[in-house]
């Protein structure tokens, strides 16, 4: 999945594009654009939600959509309705740069780092992804971005969004959303919390300037840690982006791909904003004085456009399908370039 930065410059963007902004916090639409990712972050505070994290990203994110906006009064819900500004895009996201970012990190097993997990360097690819399209976009070092202010949500906020979130979890997922659903749900939300926060460039960089011991989060895990950090100055000999269209394939299909990433942002940004579309037009019908009783087309078109398959990469039929063509950056070399900055003893190559 694209990592969090990717997420909410596109839903921002998206939002601006069909006219519907927030109209109680860009932060509430910020999480929302984070999605089932919120759930993977449940790693502390249990109960736990990350089975959550797989449902959603697996099957029936339309449909747990549509459930959710067919509860009474949360379409009209001003803070509902921000995190679903962001909530709705995040599919559109994850489906576009997925085949990218899995052709350029995938590996079969890490020849330098056995502690690390090779699924791990995806989530490194996604994190300088997230630096080099922030700078390109905002015209700033990534260092500037505190994740722990953008991605925050109040508690008061937080218990609303729970006590409705499980309620479309337990209808859309009936056989496997388990028990204290509510709980797991607010849960995710702390732990996703302190994760942006102890992870933000803001943070982390603030804490390398100033010379004091890079932060908890690297201490505790090691080298593993630094694929979850967004790198601020990513190596400039790779063209991690993609600027000079270079080929690529598609990993299942082997399709011959030119796209930048900077061409898929903007197609993702385009795909979000139809999606918001058909959701700025429930939102209105219901705004209209319409029960939600009487927007059945309008939610089936919702959930169409969002989709019920999954967000991974897919075959022609739109189901989950095994990698078969990768390329990968040298993901092992930049992993140590990057750690050398927390640590010296990062410097060396494992064995």
């Amino acid at each position: 999945m694209p990592s969090h930065i990717i997420h909410l410059l596109v839903a921002q963007r998206a939002a601006k594009l069909c006219g519907l902004h927030p109209c109680v916090s860009v932060s509430l639409q910020n999480m929302g654009s984070q999605g089932p990712d919120i759930f993977a972050h449940n790693r502390k505070t249990r109960p736990l939600a990350l089975s959550y994290a797989r449902l959603l990203h697996r099957k029936s994110y339309g449909r747990f959509v549509k459930n959710l906006c067919a509860i009474e009064g949360v379409p009209s819900n001003p803070v509902i309705r921000d995190w679903l500004t962001g909530f709705v895009t995040h599919p559109c996201v994850d489906r576009i740069f997925h085949p990218y970012i899995v052709y350029r990190s995938h590996f079969v097993s890490s020849h330098r780092f056995s502690s690390v997990n090779p699924a791990r360097f995806h989530a490194f690819l996604e994190r300088i992804l997230d630096s080099e399209i922030y700078r390109y976009m905002i015209k700033n070092p990534i260092e500037n971005f505190d994740a722990g202010s953008a991605l925050l949500v109040p508690d008061h906020d937080i218990h609303g969004l729970a006590h409705c979130i499980a309620h479309a979890l337990l209808h859309t997922y009936a056989d496997s959303a388990g028990d204290q659903i509510e709980l797991r749900v607010r849960n995710a939300f702390i732990d996703s919390m302190s994760f942006y926060r102890w992870t933000s460039p803001h943070l982390v960089e603030t804490a390398q300037s100033t010379g004091t011991v890079s932060n908890d989060f690297v201490k505790e895990w090691g080298i593993s840690a630094v694929t979850l950090l967004v790198p601020p100055a990513p190596s400039p000999a790779v063209d991690w982006l993609n600027t000079d269209h270079a080929d690529w394939l598609h990993p299942f299909t082997g399709e011959v791909s030119t796209e930048s990433v900077v061409d898929l942002f903007n197609k993702a940004v385009v795909e979000s904003s139809r999606v918001l579309a058909a959701y700025k037009n429930l939102s209105n019908r219901l705004d209209d004085g319409y029960l939600i009783s009487e927007c059945s087309q309008e939610l089936e078109t919702l959930e169409l456009l969002i989709g019920n398959g999954p967000l991974s990469v897919t075959d022609e039929e739109g189901k989950t399908a095994s990698v078969r063509f990768y390329d990968p950056f040298d993901l092992e070399d930049e992993l140590v370039r990057c750690a050398s900055r927390y640590s010296p003893r990062f410097e060396v190559m494992e064995t």
